[in-house]
């Protein structure tokens, strides 16, 4: 029963060949789009925990600042009119995602620090 099954859905396959493509691509479409969402939905319900180490921000910054710098430059050489960029601005965006970050985890870690555990322990 199921071998025939198969052998029906391999000559209608072959029969509509074009038809048969874009189904299956358009089923590939939306299980990608299935999948990319359900990662963003999952990362945002789950950001508190995602970072366990903090260093990894510092590395991300060190591989993606030279990236950056590549991609602007072979992107803005096309340009008539275009202003010249220099390494401050990595070392300056570093700094300032290095300053928000240690603000944040400063700001979180007082809030902890000041809670009443019994309050928390009363809400659970």
């Amino acid at each position: 029963m199921l071998r025939n099954y198969f052998t029906i859905a391999l000559r209608h396959l072959r029969q509509n060949r074009i038809f048969s493509i874009i189904n299956v691509a358009g089923l590939a479409i939306g299980l990608a789009c299935f999948i990319l969402i359900s990662l963003y939905v999952w990362n945002e319900l789950h950001y508190d925990t995602y970072p366990a180490a903090a260093d990894d921000i510092y590395r991300v910054e060190i591989l993606a600042a030279p990236f950056t710098w590549w991609v602007m430059h072979v992107w803005l050489r096309d340009f008539a009119y275009r202003a010249p960029f220099a390494a401050w601005v990595f070392v300056l965006a570093g700094g300032v995602t290095a300053l928000i970050a240690l603000i944040t985890v400063s700001s979180r870690a007082m809030r902890a620090a000041l809670a009443n555990p019994v309050e928390a322990l009363r809400s659970e």
